[in-house]
């Protein structure tokens, strides 16, 4: 494999690398391993600034799920090419819809917050280190839109007990109490199931994102 003056893999090759990534999650619905460090410097040929403020970095560490919370930190990286992969987004729905897809929305009436999660789950996996994201949650969050959307796109299934659930600290949490012991409340994480994109979308989306700067001028 042909090396850079830092020994790491040619962009080319670094790209393919991604590619390969993009196309095992649309095939087995499942977010394999990749570097870190290869998928940000991919993602800074497509644009990607990762030199944010360190309160705009903070809030894409491992705690953060919410996709309000989260907009303004991955727009940060990205500028104005977040508000078009949004529209992009939208329009993608908008297609499913218009060939008989029905897409869930969230209270807000929102469609497009399971498919816009996956550049927002790249963008802080390549911002953060170790510590703050690890590589087996950023594999799983991404494997449970993966799956979920598996199940409700491909195979029609949407019943709840069949998705995949994740805990994401700081997120769903609820306070309860045992019976017999009021008063005696306690906290704790709800598992919750992922908003999913179809299958298709993954390597659709990757396709979108590169056309910023890698593979087309």
């Amino acid at each position: 494999m042909a090396k850079d003056g830092e020994g790491r893999p040619e962009l080319e090759e670094r790209v393919a690398v991604v590619d390969a990534w993009f196309k095992h999650l649309a095939e087995n619905h499942v977010a394999g391993e990749i570097d870190r460090e290869v998928l940000r410097e991919v993602l800074e040929s497509c644009g990607a600034n990762f030199d944010i403020e360190p309160s705009a970095k903070e809030k894409l560490g491992r705690e953060h799920y919410s996709s309000n919370a989260l907009r303004k930190s991955v727009a940060a990286v990205w500028g104005d090419k977040y508000d078009r992969f949004v529209s992009w987004v939208k329009g993608y729905v908008n297609q499913m819809q218009d060939e008989g897809d029905e897409v869930p929305a969230l209270e807000s009436g929102k469609k497009h917050i399971g498919f816009t999660g996956l550049l927002e789950e790249l963008t802080a996996y390549a911002a953060t280190d170790e510590e703050e994201f690890s590589a087996t949650d950023f594999a799983t969050r991404v494997t449970a839109r993966a799956w979920n959307g598996y199940m409700r796109y491909e195979l029609g299934d949407k019943r709840k007990d069949v998705r995949m659930h994740i805990i994401v600290p700081g997120y769903n949490t609820v306070v309860y109490e045992f019976d017999g012991q009021e008063g005696d409340t306690r906290t704790g994480e709800m598992p919750f199931a992922s908003l999913g994109f179809p299958p298709k979308f993954a390597t659709a989306a990757w396709e979108e994102i590169t056309s910023w700067g890698t593979k087309k001028p």
